[in-house]
């Protein structure tokens, strides 16, 4: 789990998709970005459609034995965080990797998903599902509802035991990164 959050929101639906996802029996190594400086608004929305990047600081995220990436971020002005941007085009590893997409935005968000997609697929990523709060149409209730499609789209592309059956316990048995005492 990668994300960015300005104002927590997504960090909220991180929190609670990493929760739901651990209660699960997965491990989810969850990793926020950091941006090297906040950009104020002009700024922001200059960077974000001009499709620049800006520097972050995160932990090295290291994609070998995981199952899958899950990729969070705020939709400013239509685009994604420029600190996201930044995230996908310097990370390896996501070539044939599967990834679950999420934003959260007050409006409209089908430039930023078209371009999440765009930007993984360029990196050889596969972009399997694409979430979004609609903070202003959903409102509270959104969290709940877009954490449960997200945790679905992600336990449908964890692998699954050789009899198709998953874990043992109806689940997957390939994790983000199973937690161990899981089979």
């Amino acid at each position: 789990m990668v994300h960015y959050s300005r104002t927590g929101h997504t960090n909220a639906l991180a929190l609670e998709v990493t929760r739901r996802l651990s209660a699960a029996g997965l491990s989810v190594d969850s990793r926020q970005l950091r941006p090297a400086r906040e950009l104020g608004t002009f700024r922001a929305l200059r960077c974000v459609l001009g499709h620049g990047t800006e520097p972050c600081s995160y932990d090295p995220v290291d994609l070998r034995g995981a199952s899958l990436v899950l990729l969070g971020t705020p939709v400013w002005g239509r685009g994604i965080a420029p600190y996201v941007r930044r995230f996908i085009h310097e990370t390896e590893g996501l070539a044939g990797m599967p990834v679950v997409l999420f934003t959260t935005t007050a409006n409209g968000d089908q430039r930023a998903a078209e371009e999440l997609r765009g930007l993984v697929r360029g990196r050889g990523g596969r972009p399997y599902a694409y979430e979004a709060w609609r903070i202003n149409e959903d409102g509270a209730s959104g969290l709940d509802s877009t954490a449960s499609r997200i945790v679905k789209a992600a336990m449908e592309l964890l692998p699954r035991n050789g009899n198709g059956r998953g874990n043992g316990n109806g689940g997957p048995s390939g994790s983000l990164r199973q937690r161990n005492g899981a089979s």
